[in-house]
């Protein structure tokens, strides 16, 4: 008798354990979707097209957002120093918004884009900042 009562609990705390998923934030190359508050997906990448170098990026904001932004400058490495090479910045009522930075990139040479995304909701502004760096290899 003992043996099935024990067989029988183990079968229960078998069946009742789940497995949770667990969500954080996921970084990816272009994509990064952790759970902010105003904010629901950020897409920020660099890409060269026939000799012309492009920092993208889009915004959307949750249900309800009043406002959205997005600030990017782009550096090239020198040595130890990064130089300012172009800027861009856009903004929408709503909740979403693109950008494309324009730039006019030199072989072999590594670019920083910053990235500032703003999204206001609710009356509260949610900043999110991020990096993508690129070599331009013609």
């Amino acid at each position: 008798m003992k043996k099935i009562i024990i067989i029988a609990m183990c079968a229960i705390m078998l069946f009742s354990a789940t497995v949770l998923p667990v969500g954080a934030a996921q970084v990816d190359e272009e994509v990064a979707q952790p759970y902010w508050t105003n904010t629901s997906h950020i897409s920020a990448i660099m890409n060269f097209v026939d000799g012309v170098g492009y920092a993208d990026a889009a915004l959307n904001g949750k249900f309800g957002s009043t406002e959205t932004l997005i600030d990017v400058v782009v550096y090239r490495q020198s040595g130890s120093d990064w130089i300012y090479v172009a800027e861009e910045h856009a903004s929408a009522e709503g909740m979403t918004v693109g950008i494309s930075c324009e730039f006019t990139p030199t072989v072999g040479t590594y670019y920083k884009a910053e990235y500032t995304f703003t999204v206001y909701r609710n009356g509260t502004g949610e900043v999110v900042a991020r990096d993508v760096y690129k070599t331009y290899t013609g």
